[in-house]
């Protein structure tokens, strides 16, 4: 029995999938919240630094080939059968020897009982997590993302339910972890029964020259996202290291909201990166055109979000929280909206990048920005707590953003930040003016004036033009065989 075929491109169906798949992660979200609701702000800080800790182990398990599957199965379908049977073999040793360090680690840095073992729990649901993950490329790869949205919406939606129950019968954090592992067994073993019924029979293999190989091109990335997992965990590290729980709990209580509003790259990342990469290799034209598009309307969605964020800051922790030891986490998200502008087009400079084969350019520039954050985490965590910690990770993304720009504009394509930027930055000055001359109290009426305000304002001023919109849905039409010409799209 061989693969499944690689159904044709619909990058508006991919993408709608994609956004159900990735909101999904609202869920993750809400379970954060009553654990701060139930457990208080110490205890989040807690369950937040074991969720750090053991993500620095779980990256381990991935070592890039996540990304890198993707990219290669979209070109090459007939690979999927060897991919899968080599990557399920080979996670699941790495994940032996990860679980092996991480204890270990735990064990020397002198860390009590019960935190080695909420990190043992923890880490093995993590490690089920990171196979899974590996999982969905095939799904992705073969553009089958209903079945990948499906099976992303179950797991959520358990792992949500049933933590509720755990948590409202127990009120433990111990208890929630063995909820977390035992939701994870069921998904990951419903997961790989799908992949082996729609997509391609599993048979496990381990071809050492392949996995060397495979290995050895996905290792820049994989070092990449272990340093991306640094910067996005060093601050939640250090902050314990060097103040208490209660810091780590407000400073976590303001990044898993900027966590969550990163959801919206992160859908077009998985929907378009596969088409990126085929572009790379058919089409140099669509290629950049398509990268500008998704660049300058991710810099669109940005700005406002961020915005009325930032003004609302404290009637958001207030609305979420619902308890006053919260409130000094309203200063850290203000800090963090400022990265929010930075890092939505970020996503898309970085998949620029990997589908043009160029990770050994994003593991440098990610070198590069861990060593700056963590010296600046050691200048202003001891000064200014959770506030000192977010500020390093917003100049930590505008390292990564003007390396990223730099090495696209010398190896790719010119980017011009005027003609992608200017417009929509004034067409959010405006609202932004607007609420804080008047004083304008945060509310329900207010974000919706400001941001048809915005809409107006984008359309006035040409953001994105009627030439520009034209073409991009002539572009989407065909690539999602939607047009007259579908035969002869290269899709």
């Amino acid at each position: 029995m061989k693969a499944a075929p690689v159904k044709p491109v619909n990058l508006i169906k991919n993408t709608l999938f994609s956004a159900v798949s990735s909101l999904t992660n609202l869920f993750l979200l809400a379970l954060l919240l009553v654990v701060g609701w139930m457990l208080g702000v110490e205890r989040l800080g807690v369950f937040t630094f074991v969720i750090a800790y053991t993500t620095f182990f779980e990256i381990l398990v991935d070592l890039g080939l996540r990304d890198i599957g993707v990219r290669n199965i979209s070109r090459e379908p007939a690979l999927t059968e060897k991919y899968a049977g080599n990557l399920l073999v080979w996670q699941l040793i790495l994940s032996g020897v990860s679980f092996l360090l991480m204890m270990g680690i735990a064990w020397a840095l002198g860390y009590p009982a019960d935190l080695r073992g909420l990190i043992a729990i923890f880490g093995v649901e993590a490690f089920l997590k990171k196979i899974k993950f590996t999982g969905r490329i095939f799904f992705q790869a073969h553009n089958r993302f209903e079945w990948d949205t499906a099976l992303v919406l179950f797991e959520r939606m358990a792992l949500f339910i049933f933590s509720l129950v755990s948590l409202f019968v127990f009120r433990s954090l111990a208890a929630l972890a063995w909820t977390f592992l035992l939701v994870r067994l069921v998904d990951v073993a419903l997961m790989y029964g799908v992949l082996h019924s729609k997509i391609v029979p599993l048979k496990p293999a381990l071809d050492i020259r392949f996995m060397r190989t495979l290995q050895m091109e996905a290792l820049p990335r994989g070092i990449y996202i272990i340093i991306f997992v640094l910067l996005s965990y060093a601050d939640t590290m250090m902050l314990k290291q060097m103040t208490n729980y209660t810091q780590v709990g407000l400073y976590n209580s303001a990044y898993k909201i900027y966590e969550g509003i990163n959801i919206i790259p992160s859908i077009f990342y998985l929907s378009v990166l596969p088409r990126l990469s085929q572009l790379y290799k058919q089409d140099a034209g669509a290629y950049a055109s398509l990268s500008r598009q998704v660049l300058k309307i991710l810099f669109i969605l940005a700005l406002p979000i961020a915005g009325m964020l930032f003004f609302g800051a404290g009637d958001v922790i207030h609305l979420l929280y619902r308890k006053s030891e919260f409130m000094a986490a309203a200063p850290v998200l203000r800090v963090l909206m400022a990265g929010v502008v930075l890092h939505f087009p970020l996503w898309m400079l970085h998949m620029i990048l990997l589908a043009s084969d160029q990770q050994k350019a994003i593991l440098v520039n990610g070198t590069l920005a861990f060593i700056f954050n963590v010296v600046t985490n050691a200048v202003f965590i001891p000064r200014f707590g959770a506030e000192g910690a977010a500020v390093t990770t917003v100049a930590s993304q505008l390292v990564l953003f003007l390396l990223a720009w730099r090495m696209i504009n010398r190896k790719n394509f010119t980017l011009r930040a005027v003609s992608l930027f200017s417009r929509p930055f004034f067409a959010a000055a405006v609202p932004a003016a607007v609420v804080a001359v008047f004083r304008l109290p945060f509310s329900l009426p207010l974000l919706i004036g400001t941001g048809l305000l915005y809409t107006a304002l984008v359309v006035f001023f040409k953001a994105i033009d009627r030439v520009e919109i034209e073409r991009f849905v002539s572009q989407i039409r065909e690539m999602s065989g939607l047009g007259k010409n579908r035969t002869n799209s290269p899709a």
